[in-house]
């Protein structure tokens, strides 16, 4: 991959840091299928971590990187099992957490160890101001990293269920992304899977007017305004509520009437954001455009928008 700057080069995962030190047993525990085989760690080697009781994940910001911090997610059995069944999965991809092992916490609880990814979270560059400093081939960088983690996921037969830009990190220093937030990800064929609306203002309005019926299109969407504001540093739906669930109602129903060129979008992925900023920007516009479709039939696979902004950061030198 060309180097245009510092900034912009391939990130190759890194090994496990050496300051962990897992013990030479195994997790046996033959009630918790998910974690057999995972690799026993002594919380005490573990240094300066964080034990989370919710589904979420912890961001660190501005830290240095050099600093060795980890995450132990202490979550009910089911929420255990399905978060350990991915991260297994996911772990070793450049673009997610790297899982290390599972731990013994306090009361005979388990917990899974897993890094805390160095950088800001999306949602954070934007209201600072950071994410409109970023190159526009870095941005097709980002979106490239982005589409891929999604595509990872939909190839593994994984639903995510809450894209958004607080549950995307982002390394200014080497533009490494690492997607998080798993709590609510499931296996299409998980009998238990979860259901839920994800982050208002990134949720496909049919998964809203489905009563948080999740698919692969529904992250597609979210993923495509996530790109929107990564490209325009605008936030989708400025007026839109959680309470306002009747708007995405109004808008699906008289969508479902319309021919496709003529179907409503946020006014914020319109294509006039795009238009007269270059052909480049204008085949992104497209692109995210196809994401968003209101149509969840019509939009385009996370796999084919990775390998439109494969070609892209290619013509973009």
């Amino acid at each position: 991959m060309t180097v245009v700057n510092s900034r912009l080069r391939q990130v190759k995962t890194s090994d496990v840091d050496k300051s962990i030190v897992p013990s030479k047993d195994i997790f046996l525990d033959a009630g918790f299928p998910s974690l057999k085989g995972l690799p026993i760690i002594d919380k005490k080697t573990l240094g300066d971590y964080k034990v989370i009781k919710d589904t979420g994940f912890l961001k660190r910001h501005n830290s240095n990187p050099d600093d060795n911090l980890f995450a132990v997610s202490v979550l009910d059995r089911g929420s255990l099992e399905r978060e350990a069944t991915i991260l297994r999965n996911c772990s070793g991809h450049e673009n997610f957490p790297s899982l290390h092992g599972v731990t013994r916490i306090d009361d005979g609880e388990y917990g899974l160890v897993f890094d805390i990814p160095y950088g800001d979270d999306m949602e954070t560059l934007s209201s600072s101001g950071e994410l409109e400093k970023f190159s526009f081939r870095e941005r097709i960088y980002l979106a490239l990293q982005m589409c891929g983690a999604v595509a990872y996921l939909h190839q593994n037969r994984i639903i995510h269920q809450a894209i958004c830009p607080s549950n995307i990190i982002i390394d200014k220093n080497t533009l490494k992304v690492t997607l998080i937030g798993f709590g609510n990800a499931f296996y299409v064929d998980d009998a238990a899977k979860p259901r839920g609306h994800g982050v208002p203002k990134y949720t496909a309005p049919e998964t809203v007017l489905d009563n948080g019926t999740a698919s692969f299109k529904a992250d597609v969407w979210s993923l495509g305004m996530v790109l929107a504001l990564l490209f325009t540093s605008l936030q989708p739906y400025h007026e839109y509520q959680p309470a306002n669930i009747a708007k995405f109602q109004e808008i699906q129903a008289d969508n479902q009437n319309r021919p496709r060129y003529a179907q409503t979008r946020s006014d914020n992925v319109e294509m006039k954001h795009y238009i007269g900023q270059g052909k480049a920007m204008e085949q992104v516009g497209t692109l995210i455009n196809l994401a968003v479709c209101p149509t969840p039939e019509l939009r385009s696979p996370a796999q084919q928008l990775l390998g439109a902004f494969a070609m892209l950061l290619t013509e973009e030198k």
